[in-house]
């Protein structure tokens, strides 16, 4: 094999292998500008799954709420129905009223505060707003 041969078998190696790399840059380049929209498609898809989702749990609550008014309405003094109100309220972070349905289920059957006391639905009530819940809590205690 003559040098003319082998300069020729380099030049020819040289040139696909400048070749390839020119494909695999251009090839890299429009992924790379292609990736931008499938990570924005792909968070806004999983963003409207999200919503959708929030929104189903919203209505769910609002129809939790209205059954309870409901059943609040049928039986007035059903320590019950203020409870699971109060229970709501504080999920949903409306302090206020959970501390209202609370205060009026347990001035319907004060033996509740023990169940009340370790209930973990009103967790967020008692870091919230824990001298409120404490002076209610205390005020029933001692009944």
């Amino acid at each position: 094999m003559s040098i003319y041969w082998l300069n020729y078998i380099l030049t020819a190696c040289g040139i696909a292998l400048t070749l390839s790399g020119l494909v695999l840059t251009t090839y890299s380049w429009y992924n790379l500008h292609r990736a931008d929209r499938l990570i924005e498609e792909k968070v806004q898809s999983h963003l409207a799954e999200i919503e959708e989702r929030l929104d189903k749990r919203f209505s769910r609550i609002a129809e939790a709420i209205e059954a309870f008014f409901e059943a609040n309405s049928l039986f007035p003094e059903r320590f019950e129905t203020y409870l699971n109100l109060a229970r709501v309220y504080a999920q949903i972070d409306k302090v206020e009223l959970a501390l209202k349905y609370l205060r009026d289920g347990l001035e319907r059957n004060p033996q509740a505060v023990t169940e009340i006391e370790q209930d973990p639905a009103f967790a967020a009530l008692r870091q919230k707003d824990p001298e409120q819940f404490q002076a209610i809590i205390a005020r029933f205690v001692e009944q």
